[in-house]
């Protein structure tokens, strides 16, 4: 008896999806560490007598812009919902990116600013690079289904 594991995902949507990682990734760490590495976050720019701190939260001072939790939840709902296309996941996986993002200010982590640019970078990415490989000629394999078949073992 053989079991499928992965049937319904490409090699070409796998090799994309790692690709969004990556490339968002290494463009939220260049903005925020290399050309926006001086900008602050809140607990560092606003009277802290006017804060409410969360118990138990650990507030950053440095390395505000952008907000790359909120980058990575919009990359990965963005990147769902064209792999889903169905508008109620849409909607459910927007509500998801929205309440990390809000979440982000909650805890005094980022200035709206920050998940704003976050969310954008998380969207645009994402959009992109779907688009390049939604068009780009590629090998015939990278079409190719990802398969393990997967063998109960026999008793001995």
């Amino acid at each position: 008896m053989k079991n499928k594991l992965l049937y319904f995902v490409r090699f070409r949507y796998a090799i994309l999806t790692a690709t969004i990682w990556i490339g968002h990734g290494i463009l939220c760490a260049v903005l925020k560490r290399g050309i926006f590495g001086h900008l602050k976050r809140p607990k560092e720019l606003i009277d802290n007598s006017l804060l409410h701190f969360v118990p138990g939260v650990e507030v950053h001072s440095h390395f505000s812009f952008p907000s790359g939790h909120t980058a990575t939840i919009f990359c990965f709902a963005f990147l769902l919902s064209l792999f889903v296309r169905n508008t109620a996941a849409t909607i459910g996986l927007l509500l998801v990116a929205l309440v990390v993002g809000y979440s982000r200010v909650y805890l005094l982590q980022h200035f709206l600013v920050d998940v704003a640019a976050g969310a954008s970078i998380g969207v645009v990415t994402t959009y992109l690079l779907w688009r390049y490989f939604e068009t780009a000629k590629f090998p015939s394999w990278m079409n190719n289904r990802l398969e393990t078949n997967l063998r109960p073992r026999l008793a001995e």
